[in-house]
């Protein structure tokens, strides 16, 4: 399989499904809201709701697209937009993901989120949390089960989650910071297995300088692209290291395996901001501040 690399500049990448499980979006701060019946303006409930989309939004709908809930990164609403019961104290997400996933064959839902260890050191690890919603209570609006559960207490701010077609499996994939390795979570229908499968899979020469702030899936299944930026703060100068990263993910066993390193010469308006597979799995896209200096337009790999 051929991959191309394009540079983007401020661009969003959404990708479709056949599903309705991802039709409802909710963006800036509540002014816009994409429904399958077309896209609205104006807070929609009429007022300053508790619920307020952010950065760190996600929601899930049913297979018809009704809303099922939503997550804010802070509280979580049921389909009416009202707090969901059971979550004790706001869930303060950071980082770049907040990603909800469907326990298999179950009405429960994981929201897997994670919060910063340290607000001095820039390359600072995280910890990796989910909280947990049955959706069997409160009417069947659901109810938040279990909250702020560590998975990982010194990830990165990168992580995200596989649904393999062949083998049926769901993954949780994080990076262990400051290394090369990579944790991978099954999700069986009882739960979260706890005992990862580890992949020491980064192959940059500087283990210290993985600072993973995102991983994304492809739609396949097979690929997990990652960006890391590590910044320097020992000298007065700016300085530091980005790049990104291509695996190939096993979704049978849970293993990482590099594929292509994709390097950048470093600077503040240089910095990779997110990263997206196409619907096809053959192209991956990248978001920058800026224009990129000594880049070509594309970039071309074969992975396999």
């Amino acid at each position: 399989m051929r991959i191309v690399f394009f540079l983007l500049f401020y661009g969003i990448i959404i990708s479709s499904f056949a599903q309705q499980e991802t039709a409802n979006w909710f963006l800036k701060g509540n002014h816009i809201r994409v429904t399958p019946s077309g896209i609205s303006n104006g807070n929609f409930n009429g007022q300053r709701p508790p619920f307020e989309a952010r950065a760190l939004s996600t929601s899930v709908s049913d297979a018809a697209g009704n809303l099922l809930f939503a997550c804010d990164g802070g509280i979580v609403v049921d389909r009416n937009f009202q707090p969901m019961p059971g979550l004790s104290a706001n869930i303060s997400a950071q980082g770049s993901n907040l990603i909800a996933l469907q326990v298999p064959n179950s009405t429960r839902y994981y929201i897997f989120y994670t919060t910063r260890n340290d607000y001095i050191d820039i390359n600072a690890s995280f910890t990796n949390r989910y909280l947990l919603i049955d959706m069997q209570f409160n009417g069947g609006k659901g109810a938040v089960v279990e909250e702020g559960k560590i998975i990982d207490p010194d990830g990165s701010a990168g992580f995200t989650t596989v649904e393999d077609n062949l083998s049926g499996k769901c993954w949780l994939v994080i990076h262990a910071n400051k290394t090369g390795k990579f944790k991978a979570y099954e999700i069986l229908s009882t739960g979260l297995n706890t005992t990862p499968v580890i992949s020491d899979a980064g192959i940059a020469p500087v283990k210290e300088r993985y600072i993973v702030k995102q991983l994304k899936t492809s739609p396949n299944g097979k690929m997990i692209a990652g960006i890391v930026d590590w910044i320097d703060r020992s000298s007065p100068f700016y300085g530091g290291a980005g790049w990104i990263e291509v695996f190939k993910f096993d979704g049978q066993t849970g293993i990482v395996i590099n594929q292509v390193f994709i390097d950048v010469p470093y600077g503040y308006s240089n910095s990779f901001h997110s990263v997206e597979f196409s619907p096809d799995n053959r192209l991956l896209y990248g978001g920058f501040m800026s224009r990129v200096a000594g880049l070509q337009p594309s970039l071309e790999h074969t992975v396999s």
